[in-house]
C-alpha cells in the first residue's frame, strides 16, 4: 500500500469542504487580467498616451454641462465650475471600471463573437454612464456643493461597481447563455 502524501491529505480535506484549488483558477486569472490591464493603463497615462481620451472626456462633459444650462469653462483637461474645479485625468474617464468589465467578459467562457458583443456594447455604455455621472456631479456642484465630495468619493464608486456587476450578469443572461441555447447539437 502506497504511503499517503501531504497533497493527498490536502485533496481529501478540499473534497470534504467542497472546494478545490482548481476553483481558484478563474478568479486568479480574472485578478491577473485586471492587474495587468490597470498597470498598462497607469503606464500609458504616465507616458501621456491617454491624454487624448482625457481631453475627449473633458470636451464631451463640458458640452453636456453647457447643454443643460450650467456654466463651465474648460482649459485642456481642467473644467472650472461655479464652486469647484475638475481635473479630468485617467481616473475620471472610467477606464478602470471599463477594465473590470472587460476582464469579466474576457474570462467568461464564450465565443469571440459573444465577447465582442459584450465589449462593443458594454464599454460605450460605461462611457455614457460616466458622462451622466459627471453631469450629475455638475448639478450637485451647482445646487448642493457641500455634497460633492460624498457623491464623488463614495456614492458613485459603489454605484459603478454595482452597475458593472449587473452589466456582466445581463450580458451572461442575454448574450452568452443564448449562444449555448441556440447552438446546433453535434
Amino acid at each position: 500500500m502506497a504511503k499517503k502524501t501531504r497533497a493527498d491529505k490536502i485533496g481529501r480535506k478540499e473534497k470534504k469542504r467542497g472546494y478545490s484549488l482548481k476553483n481558484l483558477r478563474v478568479p486568479l486569472i480574472f485578478c491577473a487580467i485586471v492587474i495587468l490591464l490597470n498597470l498598462l493603463s497607469l503606464y500609458a497615462a504616465e507616458k501621456g498616451y491617454l491624454y487624448f481620451f482625457e481631453l475627449f472626456n473633458a470636451k464631451t462633459i463640458t458640452w453636456l454641462i453647457h447643454f443643460f444650462g450650467i456654466e463651465a469653462q474648460m482649459n485642456n483637461t481642467i473644467i472650472y465650475l461655479a464652486n469647484n474645479t475638475w481635473k479630468i485625468n485617467t481616473e475620471c474617464t472610467a477606464i478602470t471600471i471599463m477594465i473590470v468589465f472587460a476582464s469579466f467578459v474576457l474570462i467568461y467562457p464564450a465565443s469571440i463573437k459573444t465577447r465582442a458583443v459584450g465589449l462593443l456594447s458594454g464599454i460605450p455604455f460605461i462611457f455614457a454612464a460616466n458622462m451622466l455621472r459627471l453631469l450629475f456631479m455638475a448639478f450637485i456642484d451647482k445646487f448642493k456643493p457641500a455634497y460633492s465630495v460624498y457623491f464623488h468619493d463614495y456614492l458613485w464608486q459603489v454605484a459603478f461597481i454595482i452597475m458593472v456587476i449587473f452589466m456582466w450578469l445581463i450580458w451572461i443572461e442575454k448574450v452568452a447563455n443564448r449562444e449555448s441555447k441556440t447552438a446546433v447539437p453535434r
